[in-house]
């Protein structure tokens, strides 16, 4: 397979056992990873992860693990090579993602691969809805594992866009899309009045995505929508307005397909849409796993849709925050290097679980989500058991709708903190202006709680 997306799609499709991915996805060329799909087409969760891993450790050395020849493996049926007609099907299926195909194309795309494997499959999804001025940065649209003209193939790394916002500058297109190296992401820039580009952030184009897909979809079933805990909580209000399912689950969109698999099956409901604000968005259950291209064919489709009336992304992200209510969030990573840190960030995840705050500064804590223990309290009560698995999160919901968030990095010195601002948006202000204020209450709050807790 050539990238994620179309591996778990083929899972399905070829209704396999597992599928495996060797990638280095959005990093640097030394940090391969190892994915494993289950056979509903998810990454794999405990305990399907722990039971791999010990049957790993009970096979011996490679020297003692009978194998054959590929052409007796061919021969017996053993080893089949899949055909172009999965990638037809997924085409297919990402096709019938758009919700207003109907609409004009007229739209000047710009787009990178960054090196990775989403050219192909991207300018054929493209072409076949009707887009047919997209253009590609053609130093970066074949497969090369060195990344040579980036230093990081993360397109939110400063830098990574580079020469794709040159590509729209030249072109003066009015979308630029960017999917990750192996094409389950997707980072979005759109040009503002002013012809400048704003890249918008993964939580921007979770709550587009979101308004979008509720708006536009129609179902006998309860819809489903669903995103990381880390993300922005503006989905669950988009989803309140709409009569909609919202789940919220640990960080990895493994937690997000599984979840949603599961709600599905226990409510009867129809997942629509999930996403995490590490760039990582899927449409409807035709992959269960992050997918770079359907998304991107989608957001093409609402760019296109909105154009037809005259309206641009950036004001349906404004007309998004009046009527949901506007959100501003901010993560603030705290390097803690060492043994010394490692104690500095146990132990303040320690006293914020153990001492919660009554409050922070003006801002009154409402509830507690210890999601190690999987309980919310109010007032030091539990008031709910979370079916969330057990993890090292804590959050903190204030009044008003706002909300801190607390965890280790598992995989670097770092303990992370998150603020979510709701923000209301006053008679007569501007959008922008209320956002300006509410990114200066964001740090405000930032501050007021890392001097509580001592970080």
């Amino acid at each position: 397979m050539r990238d994620d997306p179309l591996l778990a799609f083929a899972v399905k499709d070829q209704n396999a056992a597992a599928g495996v991915m060797v990638t280095a996805s959005h990093n640097p060329p030394a940090y391969n990873g190892y994915k494993v799909y289950w056979g509903n087409g998810a990454q794999i969760v405990p305990p399907t992860d722990e039971g791999i891993a010990k049957e790993i450790a009970a096979v011996g050395s490679h020297a003692s693990i009978p194998r054959l020849a590929r052409a007796d493996a061919q021969k017996q049926g053993l080893y089949i090579t899949l055909g172009a007609d999965v990638a037809r099907r997924y085409l297919d299926g990402v096709g019938k993602l758009q919700r207003h195909p109907e609409t004009p194309r007229d739209l000047v795309v710009a787009y990178t691969a960054l090196h990775g494997v989403g050219e192909e499959l991207f300018m054929t999804a493209m072409k076949e809805a009707g887009f047919g001025n997209v253009h590609s940065v053609q130093e970066q649209a074949k497969p090369d594992g060195a990344f040579p003209t980036v230093a990081f193939p993360n397109p939110e790394e400063k830098g990574a866009m580079d020469l794709v916002l040159a590509l729209a500058a030249r072109t003066d297109a009015e979308l630029v899309l960017a999917n990750d190296p192996d094409a389950d992401r997707l980072a979005v820039a759109v040009r503002a009045k002013a012809g400048n580009y704003v890249q918008l952030s993964g939580n921007d184009v979770g709550a587009l995505f979101g308004h979008y897909i509720l708006s536009e979809t129609k179902s006998s079933k309860k819809r489903l929508v669903a995103c990381s805990i880390v993300s922005s909580p503006m989905l669950g209000a988009i989803a309140k307005a709409h009569d909609a399912l919202w789940a919220q689950t640990l960080t990895g969109f493994k937690w997000i397909a599984n979840r949603a698999i599961e709600i599905e099956k226990e409510q009867g409901a129809q997942f629509v849409f999930g996403f995490e604000e590490a760039l990582g968005y899927t449409i409807d259950d035709l992959v269960r796993d992050k997918d770079g291209v359907g998304a991107a064919l989608v957001m093409a489709d609402m760019a296109a849709f909105l154009k037809a009336k005259n309206r641009t992304l950036l004001d349906e992200l404004d007309y998004a925050s009046r009527t949901y209510g506007l959100f501003v969030s901010r993560t603030v990573p705290i390097t803690m290097p060492g043994a010394d840190g490692a104690a500095r960030i146990r132990s303040i995840m320690n006293n914020v679980r153990e001492n919660p705050p009554a409050c922070v500064g003006d801002y009154k804590v409402t509830s507690v989500l210890d999601l190690d223990r999987g309980t919310r309290t109010e007032n030091g009560s539990v008031v709910e058991k979370l079916s969330t698995p057990p993890s090292d999160v804590i959050a903190l919901d204030l009044a008003g709708g706002h909300r801190i968030m607390l965890r280790p990095s598992g995989t670097e010195p770092k303990i992370k903190f998150y603020f979510d601002m709701r923000v209301v948006i006053g008679d007569g202000e501007s959008v922008e202006s209320a956002r300006t204020r509410g990114e200066a209450q964001a740090g405000a709050l930032a501050e007021l709680f890392r001097a509580h807790v001592g970080a």
